[in-house]
C-alpha cells in the first residue's frame, strides 16, 4: 500500500496516463472512473482527509466540476488548464508550456493548495482545488 503522502501523485500519475490516450477529450466517464479506481485506492487516513473537503459531494461528481464550469464568465481563466499539448515524439519536460496554464499547471496549483494548512484557504477553494485535482 502506498504511504499517504504519496496518494495524490498516484492519482495524477493515473489521470496524465489516462487523459493521454489517443482519445481527443477525457469525458465523464473517464474521470468518474478514475476517481472510482483512486476511491478504491485509499487510505482510511487519506480517505477521511478528502471525505472533509468534498463533503456531501462524492468524488466522481467532485471531479465533473471543472469541465461543467469551463464555459462560465467567473471560471474563464481556467479553460487552458483542461489540456496540454505535445506532439507523440515529444518528451514532456521539453514542452512548451502555455503562459496562460495547462493541466500540468492546474494540477500543481491544485496540490499546492491541498497542502496548505486549514484555514489558508476556504473550505470551498479546497474543494474547488481538489475538483480541478481529479
Amino acid at each position: 500500500m502506498p504511504k499517504p503522502k504519496y496518494i495524490l501523485t498516484y492519482i495524477s500519475l493515473l489521470y496524465l496516463l489516462i487523459a493521454t490516450g489517443p482519445a481527443s477529450a477525457f469525458g465523464a466517464d473517464g474521470h468518474r472512473i478514475v476517481a472510482a479506481i483512486a476511491e478504491n485506492h485509499l487510505s482510511e487516513k487519506t480517505a477521511l482527509a478528502l471525505a472533509n473537503i468534498r463533503g456531501d459531494r462524492d468524488l466522481a461528481s467532485l471531479s465533473l466540476w471543472p469541465d461543467k464550469i469551463r464555459g462560465s464568465a467567473q471560471w474563464k481563466h481556467t479553460k487552458y488548464w483542461h489540456y496540454i499539448n505535445v506532439a507523440d515524439s515529444e518528451p514532456l519536460d521539453r514542452v512548451v508550456r502555455s503562459s496562460k496554464g495547462d493541466v500540468l499547471s492546474a494540477l500543481e496549483e491544485s496540490y499546492r493548495q491541498l497542502q496548505l494548512p486549514e484555514g489558508d484557504i476556504s473550505d470551498r477553494e479546497r474543494r474547488e482545488a481538489l475538483g480541478f485535482f481529479f
